[in-house]
């Protein structure tokens, strides 16, 4: 019996060092990322985790990696006006609130605001499509139609299925 209680304490500390390390989250979204089939090595999850996974499995060179992050760096860019515009939105609605009276003029505006801010993204969303889909060729880009449909399929891909294509 204390042989159970010894083997369960060095049980649990040993998966707490593994997760102190970081070791148990290379396996993470279903095997081990630390190095693709082709030998390049992927990091182990941060913000650009995703990216680098959907890079793999288009087969992207560094070149056109390039462009497809600095066009996705550019929308991510709008965070600011965004973040802006909802600071702005709920001072407006606060001041609207908190006056007792809604004045239909300053919601009016306000809307005109939203929608000013809308079509930047959008013409920066567009520009954003153009340069990705430019830089790709056919077959990356049907791959990346296929990653778009299904989400989640793009963590679970197998990356020798196209090692050998």
């Amino acid at each position: 019996m204390l042989g159970f209680v010894i083997a369960g304490i060095c049980l649990f500390t040993l998966v707490k060092v593994l997760r102190r390390t970081g070791y148990l989250g290379r396996f993470a979204h279903g095997g081990y990322a630390g190095y693709a089939c082709h030998g390049r090595r992927r990091g182990f999850g941060g913000p650009r985790a995703w990216m680098r996974s959907i890079f793999e499995r288009l087969g992207t060179t560094p070149g056109q990696e390039k462009v497809v992050a600095h066009a996705l760096g550019e929308l991510r860019s709008n965070r600011a006006a965004i973040a802006e515009e909802a600071r702005t939105t709920r001072e407006d609605l606060t001041s609207a609130i908190s006056g007792g009276l809604i004045d239909d003029t300053a919601l009016d505006e306000m809307f005109a605001r939203h929608d000013r801010v809308l079509a930047r993204l959008r013409v920066s969303f567009v520009e954003a499509l153009k340069q990705i889909t430019e830089t790709l060729d056919e077959r990356q880009r049907k791959e990346l139609v296929a990653i778009l449909r299904n989400p989640r399929a793009a963590w679970w891909h197998d990356s020798r299925e196209t090692m050998w294509a």
